[in-house]
């Protein structure tokens, strides 16, 4: 269970950290207020980039939190008004990954979890949760984040997007 999370998280962590630091050097090149690469969508019923970003977090560093028992910062409600306080809390998140310790999470496989979503809660095994869906989601919204960027012409790249290669 940590090897198939915590390792995974960090690297796509590393990887936003990546297209967030391009995203902000765009803006103050360009001289573009970073408020118009934040609120874009790919479309009028997506999130915008900087809910991608949380929600990228949210499946994370959030995620390794409950498979850990640890208490679960409130990515929705944190500030997402510049790539500065995004970046802060992936780094905030990273530091949180790189606490955590194998015999947190291993053997918790088929221990139930709850999520509580804004409206209703899922309940899964552990493993269905990391497997079947905070990897997929944690994917989906960096990926839906990177789009983002990418439309709005960076020039972004698939290595900055994956973070660094394990040894």
């Amino acid at each position: 269970m940590y090897q198939a999370s915590v390792p995974l998280f960090v690297r796509q962590l590393n990887g936003l950290r990546n297209i967030l630091d391009k995203a902000e050097e765009h803006c103050s090149s360009q001289n573009i207020d970073e408020s118009v690469l934040l609120q874009m969508r790919i479309f009028p019923d997506m999130f915008h980039m900087g809910l991608q970003v949380k929600t990228t977090l949210f499946h994370s560093g959030g995620a390794a939190a409950r498979l850990a028992d640890l208490n679960v910062f409130d990515y929705f409600s944190a500030d997402d008004s510049s790539f500065a306080a995004l970046k802060k809390q992936t780094t905030e998140a990273l530091q949180l990954l790189q606490g955590i310790k194998p015999e947190q999470i291993d053997g918790s496989e088929n221990r139930m979890i709850e999520v509580k979503l804004l409206t209703y809660s899922l309940v899964f095994t552990r493993e269905d949760f990391l497997l079947q869906f905070t990897i997929p989601q944690l994917y989906f919204h960096a990926a839906t984040a990177y789009g983002i960027l990418r439309s709005a012409g960076l020039e972004l790249g698939k290595p900055g997007f994956l973070g660094e290669m394990p040894n």
